[in-house]
Formats: C-alpha cells, structure tokens, sequence
C-alpha cells in the first residue's frame, strides 16, 4: 500500500485525459493520486483517510454546494497538519477570503494560468507537492535524527543500502541530511516502515 494520498479537488478535472496525466506525473510507489470534480465526494475521501494526505484544492467549484474555503475549513475541524495547496483566477479571491486561507493554515496559493501560460502553473504545482512530500517525510528524519544522535554505538551499527553496500548509522544520517540517493532511499524506507507499524499497532 502506496504512504501518501495527494489528491486533486477541482471541478476541470471530468476529463478522463487530464486525469491520466496527472496519474502518469505522480503516482509512484509511494504516492497515490486521486483526482475529484465534485467537492463533497472530494472532501468525503479526505475525511475517511488517516494516512498522510496532501490536498490540492480549487477555491471556487462551480456547480458546487461546497467552495474551496468551505472545504478547507471542514478539513481542518479534525486534520489540523495536512498541506493544502490552493489554487485560484486572479479575479476568484478577495482580501476577506486570503484573510480566511491563512487563518486556516494553507501552505501554498498558486494563481491559475491564463490560456497559454499552464507551463508556469504546472511548475509552481509540482514545485508546492514536492515541498509538501518533504515536509511529511521531514518529520520521520528529525526522529531518526534524534534517534541515531542518542545511540552511542551509531559507527557500529551497520546498514546494507539497496545497492549492497554497508554504511554506520551515522553516516547513513549524513546522507539523509546530504539528501543524496541513497539517503532519500532510506528515509523512504523508514517511512514506509513507520507507517506499517504503526496500522499493526492500531
């Protein structure tokens, strides 16, 4: 089972085509893409999930009882740290709507392209989702960094890394730090790792 949901709440996405490609660009093993044109079913599979979500949010649906504000406010009645990311026409938001974005803990705002222009939107889209993706991880690396920090046999404690190598655990946290290959291979690794455990614990 893929770690992270990013899911797509926006009332363009009812072309099969565009969904394809946004599944193409980021599914992998570890992320799980979903895309909603409708907002209440949109919000309902966020609400049903408790595994690590990120939520890409149109802030107005038309043809839609809930708006994106709307939605961004039930979501943080009980998810308080999920990243949202908003996005929105130039002439779709007024200072009383920023007002409530902040207030309701967004991590980004990206302006919808003007026709002709989606290069630039797509760039800020992925450059937010990849902030967001490091964000969840980063936490999982500041335990791990707290963890191999008290440990006091960290140079003897050995790792084989996915190429087959033999690394301590101090100098796998330097790669983790570094953010090399085989550092975000590892954090990936725990990750996984910590959220398996903590659903047999539950």
């Amino acid at each position: 089972m893929r770690n992270i949901n990013l899911v797509f709440v926006d009332d363009e996405l009812n072309n099969p085509v565009r969904i394809k490609l946004i599944k193409k660009k980021y599914d992998n093993e570890f992320i799980e893409t979903h895309c909603f044109d409708e907002s209440d079913t949109g919000l309902a599979f966020v609400l049903s999930f408790e595994k690590p979500t990120i939520l890409v949010l149109d802030l107005k649906m038309r043809d839609s009882e809930l708006q994106g504000i709307e939605i961004l406010k039930k979501i943080r009645e009980t998810k308080k740290k999920i990243p949202v990311i908003i996005k929105s026409g130039n002439n779709e938001i007024t200072n009383e709507d920023f007002r409530e974005l902040i207030n309701n803990d967004i991590s980004f705002f990206i302006k919808k392209a003007s026709r002709g222009n989606e290069k630039d939107e797509e760039r800020e889209e992925e450059k937010s989702i990849h902030i967001a993706i490091k964000s969840i991880m980063k936490n999982v690396s500041m335990a791990l960094e707290e963890y191999v920090n008290r440990r006091k046999d960290k140079d003897k404690i050995m790792i084989m890394s996915k190429s087959g190598n033999k690394i301590s655990l101090s100098e796998m946290l330097d790669h983790v730090n570094n953010e090399t290959n085989i550092g975000i291979d590892f954090e990936k690794s725990i990750y996984k790792l910590s959220i398996e455990l903590l659903q047999e614990k539950n």
